[in-house]
């Protein structure tokens, strides 16, 4: 059995391409009442295995939870895939105050 192009083309693409990695952050949302230098982090992540399988929770209320954060001032979300997409991490980062708006306004 000979070899075609396409199949030599093929499989060197599959042995010469590694482990590729996108990583994409894009911001949700935004508030400018906050103090930048003040603010808290909380994240949360899931990693899902070839599209059916996932572990972990990324949801906003889990990063809110984990921060400890009472009011939003604004949300990231990475994606990072990794081995020709059969598996991707996806967290999401929240950034804000502990404190409400209430009190805040009393101090």
């Amino acid at each position: 059995m000979k070899p075609t192009l396409r199949t030599i083309l093929f499989l060197s693409f599959l042995i010469l391409s590694g482990c590729m990695t996108i990583h994409r952050t894009s911001p949700m949302m935004w508030d400018n009442r906050v103090d930048p230098l003040s603010l808290r982090r909380g994240e949360a992540t899931s990693t899902v295995f070839l599209g059916i399988i996932t572990m972990g929770d990324a949801s906003l209320q889990t990063a809110l939870q984990n921060g400890k954060i009472r009011r939003i001032h604004h949300v990231e979300e990475e994606t990072k895939y990794f081995f020709w997409f059969l598996m991707y991490v996806h967290k999401t980062v929240v950034w804000g105050d502990s404190k409400t708006l209430n009190e805040l306004n009393q101090q």
